[in-house]
């Protein structure tokens, strides 16, 4: 990965410790288009199973119209995303997030590094995401309580 933002987060929870986050703009993300679909798609089957239909097709349309992209890197080797939608209204503005990990890397608190990587990157007012995963809403208020916002809403 070359020719993008890297930020570093503090942490030291086995593979999570040496993970690295890239931080893509839409330059970047146009630039490496071919190569980061094909990473997204690579996580995104990992991540959800093979059952789940995703190719690299998908994927490129996606950073089409999300070209902001965090991916995270541990030992080398990329084992989690994010993609943003970011916009603002009325003087604030807002993140809406969708992550992915890899199997082996989930429950690791690398979802939360890649989170934390955005709020830091975009400082965001109102922060929104989707999950149908228990374990993925606990952490998302976890991570929202652990910096002083106490109103999470249903997502």
């Amino acid at each position: 990965m070359t020719d993008q933002a890297l930020l570093t987060p503090p942490g030291d929870e086995s593979l999570s410790s040496g993970v690295k986050i890239y931080v893509y703009g839409s330059e970047e993300t146009e630039a490496q288009m071919e190569a980061l679909s094909a990473t997204v798609c690579d996580i995104a089957i990992d991540a959800f199973g093979p059952e789940k239909v995703m190719s690299s097709d998908r994927i490129r349309n996606r950073l089409q119209r999300e070209p902001d992209l965090l991916i995270a890197e541990a030992n080398g080797l990329p084992v989690g995303f994010q993609f943003q939608t970011l916009f603002e209204d009325e003087g604030q503005r807002y993140l809406y997030y969708s992550v992915a990990v890899r199997k082996e890397g989930q429950g690791k608190s690398i979802g939360q590094k890649l989170l934390s990587a955005a709020i830091e990157t975009y400082k965001p007012d109102i922060i929104g995401a989707r999950s149908q995963n228990p374990v993925a809403i606990l952490s998302f208020m976890g991570a929202m309580q652990s910096r002083g916002i106490s109103e999470v809403y249903p997502f």
